[in-house]
């Protein structure tokens, strides 16, 4: 439980803090109640039923209602890594009571306070207002995802449903949250077919200073939008806010499988969005006047672009200048349910020609920035092709342990290549299949990625680093970006964990500095001749995409 008191009210062998640490410097509040979780968990402490401290509440230390939302967020977050640590899993049946508790103690603690020091000030503190515009289709799990809304720790919310092609049952369920909902809550019906439009459409009523767009199928955590309004707030040079997040598939309305995705600060966000290093739409926070500039920009005026419209309006925002901060603990749920909900029947070809005309825009305003703002990097992937290839017909000679020759069958070409390179080529010999060097790469990241894990016997751990040496990167700039469950399973049975990997759809954001470098070798396969280029004839316009 959670109940108000101090450090002061503790008295503490200093033997003890070499067995459960120090305070924890990296949180932002609660720093008493993580200690004492950790404190208590190794051992029962004995109460004095006696009266020895007082505690002062300064006038110049006014409790805001800012300052409980901050605290009830900072308080969730420490029970969510309390329960994170294997030795706590005992403490699992108490966890909903627990977060009762502290949730009522804080209600408590505002009636209390605020009357008593927040009385007489000629000013009154409110909270940013944060619009949510929901896209609502025929979504699956749209209650839940309203429901989230409602979770919300954050006080100062605008709800704003955007109704598309929704049925009947939908509308129902919206009028239904809107009647039990606190706070305002707009009911509004979009025209125009696809979500983007929808947005757009929400956007022109929003009212917040801030925006979070949510599709009705996904979920937020509770102290999303806290936390991350309270990290812009303190970070006024910052424009969008982003966290973490969980892939969920579902299947017969049951989650089946859950992989967490952990971010970190990144220094070059162009080159993170450039390479796709993909997050849903949701784990973002935006400054209204952002959106409203990119707006400005058209990001979201092609119906075509759907798939891929969360793609173009994060990189365009990142080549454009604007500023992305990492939240930790802010996190949101990506719901999968179908293919269809990724839209793999819209036909390969056509959706990769929309990526060739986003990245045309892209080249647009990456010239209207300062030159010394796009690096060489950044144009090598502005500039990739957008063209379908497939391997020419090539034969792969070994000279020596890491020496290689590659011969054209066809044509007078040849090209040496070291070991790294080699591997790539032979991974290509896999696939008969034509489709972009970005796909390409991750596919072949995805091939090692089994190999590895076929090598070690099932074990998980570590991929990361084998598939750096694998590719060839040298000094790699990220950690192991592996899905959080897979990275934990340990040993398990090769044909299972593979049957995992294989469930990860291909854009899933894993690996993408070792993509980047098999990237650079296909893009020198390609100059040199080695590669060919396909051209699909229109019976395969309709064609199904390749699972993502």
């Amino acid at each position: 439980m959670y109940p108000i008191h101090t450090l002061s009210q503790v008295v503490v062998p200093k033997s003890v803090f070499q067995t459960v640490g120090l305070l924890n410097e990296q949180l932002k509040g609660c720093h008493d109640w993580e200690f004492y979780l950790r404190l208590f968990a190794h051992g029962t402490p004995v109460h004095i039923p006696n009266y020895l401290v007082r505690k002062r509440w300064l006038p110049d230390s006014i409790v805001t209602q800012s300052n409980c939302t901050g605290w009830l967020a900072n308080g969730l977050q420490v029970l969510e890594e309390f329960y994170r640590r294997p030795a706590n899993a005992c403490y699992s049946d108490l966890r909903p009571t627990i977060e009762t508790h502290f949730r009522t103690t804080v209600e408590q603690f505002k009636s209390y306070i605020f009357p008593a020091f927040n009385q007489n000030q000629s000013q009154s503190i409110t909270a940013s207002l944060v619009s949510i515009i929901i896209s609502s289709d025929n979504a699956s799990r749209f209650a839940a995802c309203l429901h989230s809304c409602q979770q919300q720790i954050y006080p100062n919310l605008e709800i704003i449903i955007v109704e598309h092609d929704s049925t009947e049952n939908l509308s129902e369920i919206s009028r239904q949250f809107a009647s039990t909902t606190k706070g305002r809550v707009i009911l509004t019906q979009c025209q125009q077919p696809g979500a983007s439009a929808a947005y757009n459409h929400g956007l022109a009523l929003a009212t917040g200073d801030y925006i979070q767009w949510l599709s009705g199928s996904d979920e937020l955590t509770p102290q999303k939008i806290a936390l991350q309004v309270a990290a812009l707030e303190q970070n006024r040079h910052f424009d969008i806010a982003y966290g973490d997040w969980q892939w969920c598939f579902y299947q017969n309305e049951q989650c089946q499988l859950r992989i967490a995705f952990a971010f970190q600060q990144n220094d070059d966000e162009r080159m993170q969005r450039l390479m796709h290093n993909w997050q849903p739409l949701h784990a973002f926070l935006i400054r209204r006047s952002t959106a409203v500039r990119l707006q400005e920009l058209q990001v979201w005026n092609d119906p075509q672009t759907q798939l891929d419209a969360d793609r173009e309006y994060l990189t365009l925002a990142a080549i454009v200048g604007f500023r992305f901060l990492h939240v930790q603990h802010s996190t949101v749920l990506y719901n999968h349910f179908s293919s269809s909900q990724m839209k793999l029947s819209d036909s390969y070809v056509l959706r990769v020609e929309r990526l060739k005309q986003m990245f045309l825009r892209f080249q647009y305003h990456a010239t209207m920035q300062p030159l010394s703002e796009i690096t060489e990097q950044h144009w090598f992937l502005l500039k990739q092709s957008w063209d379908l290839w497939k391997l020419a017909p090539v034969t792969l000679q070994q000279h020596g342990e890491d020496a290689f020759f590659l011969q054209h069958s066809q044509k007078e070409l040849g090209m040496p290549l070291n070991l790294a390179q080699a591997r790539i080529v032979s991974a290509l010999y896999k696939s008969d299949e034509a489709c972009t060097l970005e796909d390409h790469a991750r596919q072949i990241v995805r091939i090692f990625w089994k190999q590895i894990v076929q090598q070690s016997g099932g074990e998980a751990k570590n991929v990361a680093a084998e598939l750096t040496r694998w590719v060839g990167v040298a000094h790699p700039e990220t950690s192991d970006s592996s899905p959080h469950q897979l990275a934990q399973a340990g040993s398990q049975s090769t044909s299972l964990l593979q049957a995992k990997i294989d469930a990860i759809p291909l854009s899933a954001p894993l690996f993408v500095e070792q993509q980047l470098a098999v990237l650079y070798v296909l893009d020198k396969l390609r100059t040199a001749g080695m590669l060919n280029q396909v051209s699909a004839p229109q019976s395969e316009i309709n064609q199904s995409m390749p699972a993502r």
